[in-house]
């Protein structure tokens, strides 16, 4: 069994442990004298409260982590590894109403005078991550022309991405994750268990298969 030290069941069980080798010592060897004893034990029950108290708070802190904030991070880690390729996360401002909210954040993929959705931020706060390839990615990003953006051609790296990114995270995160059925411009959806992946692990799978997808998508750039 694997042992997390941030885990306060660990420390409540070993603080235990310890008192009761305390008090077995005294019961069947007799190395304290009952008054040491005793002071041993409010010492040691102040020290252990102390610590107690603080691995509770820092888990409390941990688990209060805004996901959506996780996923923000990321993308903008994507953005700085390929910024020719990519801007955001920022706002689609075609569908943006003031009215309604900020409207809707995305990674674009950009030609530098226009832009394609390519990550959608607001569903990683749930885990799940949309990576699209539509008319515009291949048009925007990967210099074709508009007729050479066909659904065939669509769907062949769709399915690229798809294969990549299914190997990939069998293999890094097993039993983490789901695939969920893709849509028709999108090369696949993955709803991660962010829950319980530990924070440092879901940044990195959602930078990692951004990565993966850019590799993919760059091979067939015209």
């Amino acid at each position: 069994m694997k042992v997390d030290l941030k885990e306060e069941r660990f420390w409540l069980i070993t603080l235990g442990v310890i008192a009761v080798i305390a008090i077995l010592i005294k019961q069947y060897i007799g190395w304290f004298s009952l008054p040491d004893l005793l002071d041993a034990l409010i010492d040691f029950a102040q020290v252990g409260v102390a610590v107690i108290v603080f691995i509770i708070a820092k888990s409390l802190k941990e688990k209060s982590v805004n996901f959506l904030e996780i996923g923000k991070q990321a993308l903008e880690e994507v953005q700085k590894r390929h910024p020719l390729f990519v801007v955001g996360p920022k706002y689609n401002m075609e569908n943006y109403d003031p009215e309604k909210g900020k409207g809707l954040q995305y990674l674009f993929i950009t030609n530098q005078t226009q832009k394609v959705k390519f990550i959608p931020l607001k569903s990683l706060e749930d885990g799940i991550l949309f990576i699209y390839v539509q008319k515009g990615t291949l048009v925007y990003g990967l210099n074709f022309k508009s007729e050479q953006a066909s659904a065939d051609a669509i769907k062949s790296i769709q399915k690229s991405i798809n294969d990549a990114l299914t190997v990939f995270i069998q293999k890094n995160y097993s039993g983490q994750y789901e695939v969920v059925e893709a849509k028709d411009d999108t090369a696949i959806i993955i709803n991660f268990d962010e829950t319980r992946m530990k924070q440092k692990n879901y940044r990195n799978a959602i930078i990692d298969c951004a990565d993966l997808a850019i590799a993919v998508l760059q091979k067939h750039k015209k």
